[in-house]
């Protein structure tokens, strides 16, 4: 080893800044003692210059290594009185000592024989700021003999002493300014999120309000627009349309009436066709009509108990429920006024469906429920025991004319799912269905609570 003279003639060089300041590192590593610096697992995090000369290691390859891995000729019994010692640094955070050997390669005139040096390990806490013991610093040093130290070595120098202590304030004081810093530099962060989304909303807000005028005058010509083609379907349809119809249905009816008797089989089959297809025109045209007038209503006029309304619907196809031996069941729903007609027309087709779309042989089972999703939203559903409906079809459930069964079997028009559709839609709903074919369907639909 190199004398702690020269050690120190060395390290004396490194504070030479020429700044005037001290760098911390160079400072620790130019100490003329050998010293570690381990941290909490144990594990080497900074070396002076002396421990390096003394035993002719590197830097590079003892940084990150286990202080029992780096030790040389360290006995199991010596390795855990090490380990204690540290373990009482930690637990205690005070500094501890204690001794320990080292069996060296013989440098004398026998080499087989080992040599054995008598080392001392001093241990001293580094604090965080919050007095949690951060790091330890082993100062590792000569001893005489075992149970003796050697008189120049008895007790820790003056400048060693105060060198640890400012090593320990310097790294407090460091700790404490980077947690500053970094809460100034987070906090600087936020406000400067925060200002950049107050002009981004504030410049959004201006050109949106720059605009709101001319979009408000072209959604206003819009929609009166829309109310005049509206208007004119409707006239046509109840009118132009249904007119024509009913006259060949009368004459039709007074073909039969006089020329009955004179007409064959073949031409009574034919009249009853002329008959079916006016009937269902005019079902059709009906049923246009209807889904052209939802959305014109206003929502806060006509309303009516939910209750009421739902009991009006099932009223209103008693003979259906009698002829079929349909069971209907409503579970509790809100206790809200609702508007009238067009909930009506909701429930009205979703009932019909579940019975119409019943097996062969089973009495068709309805049930209305209701379940409220939170504050905001409550959610419907109607289910039914019927034939069920394959997934494949579900997006096509509510598109207008759509039908998935032969009309033979299952007569109508093939709206009344687009008409719930419009209606649920109107007051920023969603509707779906889920279904087991051969075991039934159930329609889902969401109703927000501002319009209940």
């Amino acid at each position: 080893m190199r004398s702690v003279h020269s050690q120190y003639k060395g390290g004396q060089k490194k504070f030479q800044s020429g700044t005037g300041h001290v760098n911390f590192k160079n400072l620790f590593e130019c100490v003329p003692n050998q010293y570690l610096v381990l941290n909490k697992a144990f594990e080497i995090i900074a070396v002076s210059d002396a421990y390096l000369t003394a035993n002719e290691g590197k830097r590079e390859v003892i940084l990150g290594q286990s202080i029992f891995n780096v030790l040389p000729g360290m006995s199991p019994a010596e390795a855990k009185n090490l380990r204690d010692s540290l373990e009482r640094v930690l637990a205690n955070k005070v500094p501890d000592v204690v001794a320990g050997a080292a069996t060296l390669e013989s440098s004398g005139p026998d080499p087989e024989e080992p040599r054995v040096n008598h080392l001392k390990y001093t241990h001293i806490p580094v604090f965080a700021a919050d007095h949690s013991v951060q790091n330890i610093i082993q100062n590792i040093e000569d001893a005489a003999a075992p149970g003796e130290l050697r008189a120049a070595q008895a007790g820790e120098s003056e400048l060693i002493k105060k060198l640890t202590a400012r090593c320990i304030h310097l790294e407090a004081e460091t700790i404490k300014a980077r947690q500053e810093t970094l809460a100034t530099q987070q906090n600087l962060e936020a406000q400067k999120a925060e200002l950049t989304k107050l002009y981004s909303n504030a410049k959004n807000n201006l050109l949106t309000s720059l605009q709101n005028e001319e979009n408000l005058q072209k959604a206003n010509n819009e929609l009166a627009h829309s109310n005049f083609e509206l208007e004119q379907f409707a006239y046509v349809a109840s009118h132009d349309l249904q007119e024509p119809l009913r006259k060949v249905t009368n004459f039709t009816g007074l073909f039969v009436e006089t020329y009955g008797s004179c007409v064959d089989e073949l031409g009574v089959r034919y009249l009853g066709k002329v008959t079916d297809g006016v009937k269902r025109m005019t079902g059709l045209i009906d049923n246009l009509l209807l889904y052209s007038r939802i959305g014109r209503q206003n929502l806060n006029e006509e309303k009516e108990s939910l209750n009421q309304v739902l009991g009006r619907a099932i009223g209103d196809q008693s003979d259906t429920i009698a002829l079929t031996g349909a069971k209907v069941t409503v579970g509790a729903l809100p206790e809200v006024c609702v508007p009238r007609a067009e909930i009506y027309q909701l429930f009205s087709n979703l009932i019909s469906n579940a019975i119409k779309f019943r097996r062969e042989g089973t009495p068709p089972e309805v049930e209305v429920r209701a379940i409220q999703n939170g504050q905001s939203d409550w959610e419907f559903v109607v289910r039914d025991n019927g034939i069920g409906i394959e997934e494949e079809y579900f997006d096509q459930l509510f598109i207008v004319f759509r039908r998935l069964n032969a009309r033979a079997s299952y007569p109508g028009t093939g709206i009344g799912l687009a008409i719930c559709k419009k209606v649920v839609d109107r007051f920023g709903g969603k509707i779906w269905a889920s279904s087991l074919p051969g075991s039934g369907t159930e329609f889902h639909f969401t109703l927000p609570s501002i319009f209940l």
